[in-house]
C-alpha cells in the first residue's frame, strides 16, 4: 500500500511484472507473529503484530556470525494492533527478531 508502480505490465515467460520503488522482504506479512521489512529510500520499516498480555522487543543484530543482539528502541504501536518502527537502512542492523516475554 505504501509504494509506487514505476512500470506496470511488463509481459515475462512465466508471468507479468510490476516495478515498484522499494523493495520488500519477504516476512509473512504480520501473520502468526512473523515481522515484515521494507526498504524505501535510505529507510527501513520494520513492523510485526502486537500481541496482547506480552512484552516484545524488536532485537537487531549486524552480522550473522556471531549474532549479537541489540534491543532498538522507538517503537510505536498504532492504533490497529501493529507494531512499527523505522531505521536507517545505512545503519548496521542487517538481521532482526522479536522476544516475546509474559510480565
Amino acid at each position: 500500500n505504501q509504494s509506487t508502480v514505476i512500470a506496470a505490465d511488463i509481459e515475462a515467460v512465466n508471468g507479468v511484472i510490476h516495478v515498484i520503488d522499494e523493495v520488500i522482504l519477504p516476512g509473512g506479512g504480520t501473520e502468526n507473529g512473523k515481522l515484515s521489512v521494507t526498504a524505501k529510500g535510505n529507510q527501513l520499516t520494520v513492523v510485526w503484530p502486537f500481541v496482547n498480555g506480552q512484552t516484545q522487543v524488536l532485537e537487531a543484530a549486524g552480522s550473522f556470525t556471531p549474532l549479537s543482539w541489540t534491543a532498538i528502541a522507538g517503537l510505536v504501536t498504532t492504533s490497529d494492533g501493529v507494531n512499527k518502527v523505522t531505521l536507517s537502512a545505512d545503519g548496521p542492523n542487517r538481521f532482526f527478531r522479536i522476544r516475546s516475554t509474559s510480565p
